[in-house]
């Protein structure tokens, strides 16, 4: 790529006289770098092309949030839900297509159930274990019926509160990309952190791992600090 030149990149591009030689800032270029990393790793992707021609992501934007969703699943929750064993996902407020929910369909064994009203519904998505819901979640009725192991929100315009309220205190995990929905449930993420590879400035990424475990500590802790 180039040599480091006082803290910079010199970056050749060019042959021969043609040669064009730039010093770029080491922390813009790894910036570029990371924010790069989801793109690249989408296109790494076997089922790269199977998503493409299924018209699911209008722009680079939502590639990077979807694969964000992703790598938070990878990171945090495989070693208690393994990519190869039968597990049941909601993606809540995907969007007019099933962006987040299709990802995990393809690079997992797992059923996964995209929400949204804006869904379409008029082309079909031929993947494996897929499921379209065009309605809210939380008048959907389908937790009621079926218990989630894990719960994605990709700026889903409801909050994890909600969610709850919807499936129960059980013992699912939630990873949730906040938007612009204010947040009131009242238990802090196990984890939280910005992701500087997606393409957004709403790029937090809060993780619970074990909704019932988070609700019942948490109950336990205010009662006893209620009676001291």
């Amino acid at each position: 790529m180039g040599q480091k030149i006082d803290g910079k990149v010199s970056v050749v591009h060019g042959a021969g006289e043609d040669v064009v030689s730039i010093n770029v800032p080491k922390r813009m270029l790894d910036g570029v770098c990371r924010g790069q990393r989801y793109i690249n790793e989408f296109l790494r992707c076997k089922c790269a092309p199977d998503l493409l021609a299924l018209g699911l992501f209008p722009n680079g934007k939502e590639i990077t949030e979807s694969f964000a969703l992703y790598n938070a699943v990878r990171q945090h929750l495989w070693r208690r839900f393994p990519p190869n064993r039968d597990e049941t996902l909601f993606s809540v407020g995907d969007g007019v297509t099933p962006r987040a929910a299709a990802i995990f369909a393809f690079r997992t064994d797992w059923t996964c159930y995209s929400f949204d009203p804006k869904l379409r519904m008029d082309c079909p998505f031929p993947c494996k274990r897929l499921h379209l819901v065009p309605q809210r979640f939380e008048h959907s009725g389908v937790a009621r019926d079926i218990t989630p192991d894990i719960v994605v929100l990709q700026h889903a315009h409801i909050s994890v509160e909600q969610v709850v309220k919807s499936c129960g205190a059980g013992h699912y995990a939630v990873v949730s990309m906040p938007c612009c929905t204010k947040e009131t449930f009242p238990y802090p993420p196990d984890v939280c952190y910005r992701d500087p590879s997606v393409w957004s400035p709403k790029n937090e990424i809060q993780v619970w791992r074990n909704i019932y475990t988070t609700v019942t500590d948490g109950q336990k802790l205010s009662r006893k600090e209620q009676n001291p």
